[in-house]
């Protein structure tokens, strides 16, 4: 009779680059937490990652990384169509230097002042957005936002691509 106990599963193997980029993505969340904006919820600057195995569209990254290329992309479709699914799967083959500023959005996101705060503390996470620069937005009016936010993105030597999910 054979035995069918069962053997401790290893925990998954961090690569050493994916560990760089968590602790740099760790330290662009504290400077976002000290930009003197009321507390920010983490998870909807973060893009998501997917729990069971993930068909790879190729087809459907390369026609997402063509569309990046220009000033304003709408990735549209049905609810449960793949959009979320989609965008994070091309995020996820983005160079760590390269990787997308990601901002998921709920209801309380339609008032202008809490939503201007997540988008720039979005770029301030993808390194966008220097946090001495958003640091002066501390206080400032929500109209003062989106004009500093273009200011600071002028200064940038490559483009950013902002991703905003969830939008109803």
């Amino acid at each position: 009779m054979t035995s069918t106990a069962s053997r401790p599963v290893a925990p998954p193997r961090v690569r050493p680059q994916r560990l760089a980029q968590q602790r740099t993505r760790q330290q662009r969340l504290r400077q976002v937490a000290v930009l003197g904006l009321p507390p920010l919820l983490d998870d909807k600057l973060r893009v998501p990652r997917a729990t069971l195995a993930v068909l790879r569209r190729r087809r459907v990254i390369e026609l997402i990384d063509a569309a990046a290329a220009h000033r304003v992309t709408l990735v549209s479709g049905p609810a449960g169509a793949g959009k979320t699914v989609a965008c994070a799967s091309w995020a996820a083959t983005r160079s760590a230097a390269r990787q997308p500023a990601w901002l998921t959005v709920d209801a309380e996101d339609r008032e202008p002042a809490r939503f201007w705060q997540y988008v720039l503390a979005a770029l301030v996470q993808a390194g966008a957005v220097a946090a001495d620069d958003a640091s002066q937005l501390a206080g400032a009016p929500p109209e003062a936002y989106t004009l500093r936010i273009v200011a600071a993105a002028r200064s940038l030597a490559e483009p950013v691509v902002l991703v905003i999910d969830d939008v109803h």
